[in-house]
């Protein structure tokens, strides 16, 4: 199942935005996804912002960040930024970059 439960296993774990490959550390816990980047600066990214990405994931089987803007009301480009770097860890998550697309294979 493609649930939120499956990212507690990426907690401390290394990741990169898609585009520009920015390194970052995430921590996962019950309130989001905090992400750290080298200069140490932290954002939290809300459970519930990462949910409504991963339930329209599992119902339509991708995302782009105009989608994660219009249909979820995600308005940070940053935070689709990192959305999209925190999910693209996941093993079966394939993502495109023209245009910047999340695809999910059951």
């Amino acid at each position: 199942m493609f649930t939120y439960d499956r990212l507690y296993a990426l907690d401390g774990a290394d990741c990169w935005t898609v585009a520009r490959h920015n390194p970052m550390t995430i921590h996962v816990d019950d309130s989001g996804v905090t992400v750290v980047v080298p200069s140490g600066k932290e954002r939290l990214i809300s459970r519930e912002d990462v949910e409504d990405v991963m339930q329209h994931l599992a119902k339509h089987h991708t995302i782009n960040g105009t989608e994660m803007r219009d249909r979820l009301g995600i308005r940070s480009a940053n935070t689709r930024i990192k959305l999209f770097a925190i999910l693209a860890v996941l093993p079966d998550i394939a993502v495109t970059l023209n245009p910047r697309t999340l695809h999910f294979a059951e």
